[in-house]
């Protein structure tokens, strides 16, 4: 599982992903089009990346993680529909409960999240590489 060999090995936006262009700026940090360089069928992912200071110094810290715990929750039911509702061998951390009033009843969250493949942080940055989606950008 990608989550798994993330944790094993510190990852590294400049030592394992090609960044090929900027898809967009906001207040806390960038989003980039990238590949990752270890693919051979070097699929389009995106980056978002995320400076520490702003995300801290605007108190947006709960709202960062509970986005990552969403995403995970997301990919953790589409693994578990693909291997037949089996459960994943590796243990993700719940969703806190701070993000369960944002979810309707029956809401099925993997049909309208995309996947999360890798989160990590540097010194100045936090990371996430999610599945990219041509033209996802639900504001245009």
């Amino acid at each position: 599982d990608d989550h798994t060999k993330a944790r094993a090995r510190k990852m590294s936006a400049e030592r394992d992903f090609t960044m090929l262009e900027t898809i967009g700026c906001g207040a806390f940090g960038e989003v980039f089009l990238c590949t990752l360089k270890d693919d051979p069928m070097n699929t389009l992912l995106v980056m978002k990346k995320l400076r520490k200071t702003i995300t801290m110094c605007r108190r947006q810290a709960l709202n960062v993680r509970s986005e990552r715990d969403i995403l995970v929750a997301a990919r953790a039911g589409n693994d578990s529909q693909q291997n037949g509702g089996k459960k994943r061998q590796e243990q993700q951390r719940p969703v806190q409960q701070t993000a369960a009033p944002l979810l309707l009843p029956g809401l099925d969250l993997k049909d309208w999240a995309v996947d999360i493949y890798f989160s990590f942080q540097d010194d100045e940055h936090l990371y996430f590489i999610l599945e990219y989606c041509p033209g996802g950008d639900l504001m245009t």
